[in-house]
């Protein structure tokens, strides 16, 4: 029986064109995955690269602070360093603020840091100068005829604590005040330049909101419940008088008040208002640090030299010092 040959022409086009789908996926794979890794690469570099330049910027703020620090920098100039980054490095006066409350105007600073229990601020009632080796001291000197130099106000009032922080909490924030002043009226300006501080005295307020804990440690009470800025808010506010609440100090004799925050684990807020206008309390550094198209920008408080705590545990009292 003579047989026909077999007929595989449209079996081999069918195998064909399966060959070429596949060889069309894989490249498409393999294309894929190199697009991946080229763009993975190109990404790198441009995270690596912004990140040079982010520490290059971040390391010439800190420059521009330090040296503001030590006041070798010009304000608002620029200066270029080795690395090619530049920095514009600024001082400012950390002065309070005047608003008008209930029709009579308060002075009123808000200290630029929040406090944790243990930590203080001091609050300076006379203007600083700067000496011959580039330290500032205090001084009652007429430095600003738009400043007043040193005051002894009539009312002080301390606002402090987050809003909606609680009065009866383990962790509500009490303070303990420090008010250092000159107890010789004669010569208010003996205690300038730190030279003798033989007459400056310390008398001291305590206050807690928490009425149970006031058992235990024999703070006092809050001495009012309103007055709060409203320019800004807290939980708690004491005001105190001269001659009724701190020692009657006479005109210009109270220095500075060391306010210590006690109990809270957590940053809190404090701020002061005054009857007279507050000297200036310290100086805001600021300083932009520049690296190619990259900026960071720091700011740094720094207040006024403050004396060692020691002194007020140990060497001042309100009365003589006894064996």
């Amino acid at each position: 029986m003579f047989k026909l040959p077999r007929n595989n022409i449209g079996r081999s086009e069918s195998q064909n064109g399966q060959a070429l789908l596949l060889i069309l996926l894989v490249m498409s794979l393999v294309l894929t995955l190199v697009m991946s890794s080229v763009s993975r690469g190109v990404t790198d570099v441009e995270v690596s690269t912004s990140e040079e330049e982010s520490i290059r910027a971040f390391d010439a703020a800190q420059a521009g602070i330090e040296r503001s620090v030590v006041a070798l920098t010009t304000p608002a100039v620029s200066v270029a360093l080795d690395s090619g980054a530049t920095f514009v490095a600024d001082k400012d006066i950390v002065s309070s603020v005047q608003y008008l409350d209930g029709g009579d105007e308060v002075n009123y600073f808000k200290y630029p840091l929040e406090l944790l229990s243990g930590e203080s601020a001091i609050f300076f009632f006379v203007s600083h100068k700067e000496n011959n080796d580039g330290d500032y001291v205090m001084t009652c000197d007429d430095i600003d005829p738009l400043i007043e130099e040193c005051i002894s106000p009539q009312r002080i009032r301390f606002n402090w604590g987050r809003p909606g922080t609680p009065s009866d909490g383990n962790t509500t924030p009490a303070l303990y005040m420090e008010f250092y002043y000159n107890s010789d009226s004669s010569n208010p300006d003996k205690w300038e330049d730190l030279g003798d501080l033989s007459d400056v005295q310390i008398a001291t307020i305590s206050a807690d909101p928490n009425a149970s804990r006031r058992w235990v440690n024999n703070f006092q009470a809050l001495t009012t419940t309103n007055g709060i800025p409203s320019n800004d808010a807290y939980s708690f506010t004491s005001l105190y008088e001269k001659g009724v609440d701190y020692v009657n100090v006479p005109i210009g004799a109270l220095l500075f008040v060391k306010v210590t925050m006690l109990y809270n684990d957590t940053p809190q807020p404090l701020g002061v208002t005054s009857a007279a206008s507050l000297p200036p309390q310290g100086y805001n550094l600021t300083s932009t640090g520049q690296s190619s198209d990259v900026y960071r920008k720091l700011v740094l408080f720094q207040g006024y030299p403050e004396i060692p705590f020691e002194f007020g545990n140990a060497v001042y009292s309100n009365n003589s010092l006894t064996k």
